[in-house]
């Protein structure tokens, strides 16, 4: 099917822009069907670029690209995306906004990759938050938080340094984020005031969880947090090998240490009982 030249986005359009970041002619087709009329034609766009993985919301739908820079370089779209980049790993982020088309809105640079769709979030004032890991020179996690308009708000670079980031999940204003070496640090990050979030605790663990989930109890207003997680033991070479897959329940409270910093022991309190009988998850 043809695409009308308006509904299609050239967001790396230059050949040399192509090799001096790695970026091969791939494209992503974003189709608009309507479920009340499926004998509508579907309205379409055109994203040229490749895209890993996708965030939708209400009101936003963001597309993040892996971008690659092997030399110094600028890139360039209806003017320049910002500053230069050096040799590492990026994601650049398409933003369009929902209505009655998909409307594009512009894009933005941010350093590292996300792992996978529970790396992004939007809350409620339109603010987008992502987490991305990087390789080269040093392995570290990356937060940084875009306002509505895709412009930085705030970033936290370099969280845990040589750890790998195994899972996340947003919970409101709190984000719950799982490194691991070693051990399995779970760092929480208050996110209320987006102008200057903070790490409020961490809670370590042998092994390491690859999925977060969270479980509100409405009917007794407590927040729960599944951790479905990998144990491990030493592998007899002075290293460590995966071992049993485990489920953990946690019980999520701030009602005392909404802002403290370090009493972290009783916000988290491992293997609580819970009324999950409404939930496809069950406790053992």
């Amino acid at each position: 099917a043809q695409i009308p030249c308006d509904s299609i986005f050239y967001l790396l359009p230059s050949e040399d822009t192509m090799k001096e970041t790695d970026t091969y002619p791939n494209f992503t087709l974003i189709s608009q069907i309507s479920l009340s009329d499926l004998n509508a034609t579907p309205k379409q766009s055109l994203v040229f670029g490749n895209v890993d993985e996708i965030h939708m919301s209400q009101t936003s739908l963001y597309l993040p690209a892996p971008i690659y820079f092997s030399t110094p370089t600028r890139c360039s779209h209806r003017g320049c995306y910002g500053s230069w980049y050096y040799r590492d790993e990026n994601t650049l982020v398409h933003k369009f906004n929902l209505g009655k088309s998909v409307e594009y809105q512009d894009s933005t640079i941010i350093p590292g990759t996300p792992l996978n769709q529970y790396s992004m979030d939007e809350d409620d004032d339109g603010n987008f938050r992502i987490l991305t890991t990087t390789r080269y020179d040093q392995n570290a996690t990356h937060l940084s938080i875009l306002d509505k308009n895709l412009k930085l708000k705030w970033s936290l670079l370099n969280i845990e340094p040589w750890e790998n980031f195994k899972s996340s999940r947003y919970i409101g204003d709190k984000l719950y984020l799982v490194t691991y070496q070693s051990i399995d640090p779970l760092f929480v990050v208050d996110m209320e005031d987006i102008s200057n979030p903070k790490i409020i605790g961490e809670l370590k663990i042998p092994g390491y969880s690859t999925y977060l989930h969270p479980y509100s109890d409405a009917k007794n207003g407590i927040q729960y947090l599944i951790w479905i997680w990998y144990s491990t033991t030493d592998n007899g070479y002075g290293g460590l090998k995966q071992d049993n897959v485990k489920v953990d329940l946690y019980i999520i409270d701030y009602k005392d240490h909404e802002t403290a910093e370090t009493k972290w022991s009783s916000l988290i309190t491992k293997n609580v009982d819970a009324d999950l009988t409404d939930s496809c998850t069950k406790a053992t």
